[in-house]
């Protein structure tokens, strides 16, 4: 059975995030966080599949890669007022927890982001919490796999042929003999 590397399930009251002819722009904004992580950590994030999923909460959304790394619920027509630990005043919202950082938040009406920013929270749009390269970077390890590494080293083999053959002559020198290893 074939597992997409990653995808994000979601509600149906969450298209709109999807179709551009509601103004969705999230394929565009996974795009641009795909090259952000490619540049920073130095790992091609794989596509990203999108798709809705019924059975959940009209308002959720979860990130998978076989298995759930996240799920939180986003309130469409709020703000997601996060507390970076040093708030100085509390402010009226839905409770929740931010997804990539852990982070306690808040969904707060729009007319309140300048009172919740001047308090200390950072506040941003509900769908930048679902496509946060945060997760993507505390998840590397599971993205980058055996066969990653090796599209990895023949992209290298490619790249640099001559560096290649001599940094493999020489790691083949020093490795141990083959006869003795073994994988318990």
């Amino acid at each position: 059975m074939q597992v997409d590397p990653l995808e994000i399930e979601i509600g149906y009251n969450l298209i709109g995030l999807v179709d551009t002819e509601q103004g969705g722009d999230l394929f565009d904004r996974i795009t641009s966080m795909r090259k952000q992580i490619a540049l920073e950590v130095g790992i091609i994030v794989p596509p990203i599949r999108v798709r809705d999923n019924l059975l959940l909460n009209p308002d959720i959304f979860r990130k998978v890669r076989g298995n759930e790394i996240a799920t939180n619920e986003i309130v469409m027509d709020r703000l997601l007022a996060m507390n970076p630990g040093h708030v100085e005043k509390a402010i009226e919202g839905i409770e929740t927890i931010e997804p990539a950082f852990g982070l306690p938040a808040v969904w707060i009406e729009q007319k309140f982001r300048h009172e919740a920013e001047i308090s200390g929270y950072t506040v941003v749009e509900p769908f930048r919490i679902m496509n946060s390269p945060e997760l993507i970077r505390k998840n590397a390890d599971k993205l980058l796999g055996r066969q990653e590494v090796k599209k990895l080293l023949d992209n290298l083999k490619k790249i640099i042929p001559r560096w290649w053959k001599n940094w493999y002559r020489i790691s083949s020198a020093s490795a141990p003999s083959r006869k003795y290893c073994r994988i318990c």
